[in-house]
């Protein structure tokens, strides 16, 4: 599970603090989970929670990365709003990005929102 937890922390581009930061735990314990210490269960549901992370996958190298739940809620999106593959791609990499990079995007919107009602 050591080479697991290095490979999602990885791919969300997250330091050791900062993905310790989103479950709750120091940079060493990220570093000892890494290393091969034992990861009790609620940290590992907490990871995979946190990270739509598949449990089978973290737990036991089985299946994909990426929880199947996020997805099927995001084919859902798409069909009851008809929306298109750029849609879909917005919110798949929207829902991956970290607490504070989704919060400036939604900042941003909210000041065009505001621009944009000021026009009306």
């Amino acid at each position: 599970m050591k080479n697991r937890i290095k490979e999602l922390r990885i791919s969300r581009h997250l330091t050791q603090s900062e993905f310790g930061d989103r479950i709750g735990a120091t940079r060493d314990a990220i570093a000892a989970y890494e290393r091969g210490v034992t990861i009790k269960e609620p940290i590992i549901k907490l990871i995979c929670k946190e990270f739509n992370v598949n449990y089978s996958w973290l737990k036991n190298g089985i299946g994909e990365m990426e929880s199947d739940f996020s997805n099927s809620i995001i084919d859902d999106l798409v069909k009851e709003y008809d929306l298109d593959d750029t849609d879909k791609l917005i919110l798949e990499n929207y829902i991956k990005l970290d607490k504070d990079a989704r919060k400036a995007l939604s900042d941003y919107l909210k000041s065009l929102t505001s621009l944009w009602q000021k026009e009306q």
